[in-house]
């Protein structure tokens, strides 16, 4: 390892290991980047030069020892504040990270909860260079598991205001993405959430609430298998929910997910659906 970097040294000579690198993502879901390195003459499985490929897990310690990490948290339910501009990740336990200015939060496995604040809100409406956003570009990524946003200080949330939300494009992922809940309801102030049926293709996951993890309340039950990307809301008769008069169409089916009772619909344009909890009185959405 040189100053500020290190060297991977193939498992065999002439394999031509390093041929092609590239970034894999987070493949091990511990919030830490991880490395595709190819070997493309390697002897793998007896077949010669059949070609084999890598993964280089992240980390914080040895060769990666310099990662830009502030706070990493453990294998269990940690709670990681920020001091302001800071990068914080979860790690695998169900996790708390609480932001403070323009930082970035990954939560990596489990249920994570994330922690809006003022500065974040500033950070995530601007680019680079404003916003509090000056050595780093503040995201969050919620990572595996069911993630929620949880709204603080009466801040609400507004899709339409962020910065740069274009999960859809590979090469330049949204600043926003993997958080599967919204939590206005824990909040004793009153919050206001605006999102629309693309902001729930952009940001959430695929079939996460279903028969398996929800109890059926009444109408028709969820299926074992929703071929939807959702969104789950909270909140009581305090909180507004903007989800726009048309391009949603409220099913009968009425679940229960900890504690919550939702309603839910189904975007007419896209494979969208909210579950909105029936608390929500002052709810700018079909009925």
């Amino acid at each position: 390892m040189g100053i500020g970097g290190f060297a991977i040294t193939g498992e065999t000579t002439s394999d031509q290991s390093g041929y092609a690198v590239s970034a894999a993502g987070d493949v091990n879901g511990d919030g830490l980047a991880d490395l595709l390195v190819g070997a493309r003459l390697s002897d793998w499985g007896g077949g010669v030069d059949a070609g084999r490929s890598y993964v280089i897990f992240g980390s914080t310690s040895g060769a990666f020892a310099q990662s830009a990490v502030d706070q990493m948290g453990t294998s269990g339910a940690d709670t990681l504040t920020s001091t302001g501009g800071q990068t914080l990740i979860g790690g695998a336990g169900n996790d708390t990270l609480i932001s403070s200015g323009a930082d970035v939060l990954y939560g990596g496995l489990g249920n994570d909860v994330f922690v809006w604040s003022s500065g974040m809100a500033t950070a995530m409406n601007n680019g680079l260079g404003a916003g509090g956003n000056t050595t780093q570009l503040s995201r969050i990524d919620g990572g595996a598991g069911i993630d929620t946003l949880r709204l603080s200080s009466g801040l609400g949330f507004n899709f339409t205001t962020l910065n740069n939300l274009n999960f859809s494009q590979a090469d330049d992922p949204s600043r926003f993405a993997s958080m599967e809940v919204i939590d206005l309801k824990t909040d004793t102030a009153v919050n206001a959430l605006y999102i629309r049926a693309h902001h729930v293709m952009e940001t959430s996951e695929m079939n996460v609430f279903n028969s398996s993890n929800t109890t059926y309340v009444s109408g028709t039950a969820l299926a074992a298998s929703i071929a939807k990307v959702q969104t789950m809301i909270w909140g009581d008769a305090g909180d507004t929910l903007n989800i726009g008069i048309t391009g949603w169409t409220k099913l009968d089916t009425v679940v229960s997910y900890q504690g919550h009772t939702l309603n839910v619909y189904n975007s007419t344009s896209y494979a969208a659906q909210l579950l909105i909890e029936q608390t929500i009185v002052n709810a700018s959405h079909v009925v």
